[in-house]
């Protein structure tokens, strides 16, 4: 215990004796930890968006033929239930597709009671949504075999095809772009957290000699500057969840005064079922998970960068 206090003590000191080195590198470290955390955000608001946007326009409806045997109907279900790529499925009937029909003509009086139950033109679907949009074009390829031809009629994949290839070029382009970011600033942080230890390490060379001319172990040595490290990524990750609190606390008072008001706002709308469910502010649960995320990736990189500066330099 006390190697272990005396080993964080000399890490404080460390920290306290190159201070401007140390703030250079908590700086570089918030930035990069911002970065991950932005493209974290994007992520959810990008899953959030896409689990709204497939209830309406990501779908895929399989319509059945008139002539197709309930057994074979039975046959078909179960089959796209059991696709991997598919997360729900549900069954139209023509009774279901007729109330569909009145009420998405409700406005016009003349098309209703038009259909009815024994004069019914409308076929049976079964409608699928999906775990990952990218996997439709495959459950496209698997509906559209020739052992389906007795028994499909048509598919929505035509109407849907343009909105589908659309979203997925969008959220395609976002995650390079929020990754190739994040790469940036990662490798930015490891170059000044590396050379920021490094160069604490010369300052003290003559101090390291003098602990390994009395027996001093490695880990001893090494101990204080990992501690350092360590700091860097507490310190880091304390300010950018604070700066993250802010600017959800900002989104999330502008959703609930968009909710209020009645008046638009595309920032609110793209984070609107992100920061709120079902009227209810999600931030604090949000920004413990971020906090979480940036803690851990603050101490491996902090922490990697210590080790490796202080392997190479006991090497040497």
């Amino acid at each position: 215990m006390n190697s272990f206090l005396r080993v964080l003590g000399y890490g404080v000191q460390g920290f306290r004796r190159n201070l401007w080195l140390s703030v250079i590198a908590i700086i570089t470290l918030t930035m990069t930890l911002l970065t991950i955390t932005a493209f974290t955000v994007g992520d959810i608001v990008a899953t959030k968006k896409y689990q709204e946007f497939s209830q309406d326009k990501i779908d895929y409806v399989v319509y059945i033929q008139d002539s197709a045997s309930d057994q074979d109907f039975n046959a078909l279900y179960d089959q796209i239930k059991a696709r991997p790529e598919v997360q729900t499925v549900t069954v139209v009937s023509k009774s279901d597709a007729r109330i569909k029909f009145e009420q998405d003509h409700k406005d016009q009086p003349v098309l209703q009671g038009l259909i009815t139950d024994d004069n019914n033109p409308l076929p049976r679907s079964i409608v699928a949504h999906f775990v990952d949009p990218n996997s439709i074009s495959v459950f496209n390829t698997f509906i559209s075999a020739d052992r389906y031809k007795g028994v499909v009629d048509s598919t929505s994949y035509k109407d849907n095809a343009t909105s589908i290839d659309n979203y997925l070029h969008f959220t395609k382009i976002l995650r390079i772009f929020g990754l190739f970011f994040t790469c940036f600033f990662v490798l930015i942080a490891v170059l000044v957290v590396l050379n920021t230890i490094r160069l604490a390490i010369f300052a003290r060379r003559t101090e390291i000699e003098v602990m390994r001319l009395v027996g001093a172990t490695q880990r001893y040595i090494r101990g204080p500057f990992i501690v350092e490290g360590i700091l860097f990524a507490v310190i880091s990750t304390l300010i950018s969840t604070i700066l993250t609190g802010i600017m959800l606390q900002q989104i999330d008072n502008l959703v609930q005064q968009t909710t209020v008001t009645g008046l638009g706002n595309q920032i609110a709308q793209l984070f609107s079922s992100t920061v709120r469910m079902n009227g209810v502010s999600e931030v604090t649960s949000l920004l413990l998970y971020l906090f979480a995320i940036q803690l851990i990736s603050g101490l491996v990189l902090a922490t990697m960068c210590s080790m490796l500066a202080v392997r190479r330099y006991l090497k040497e």
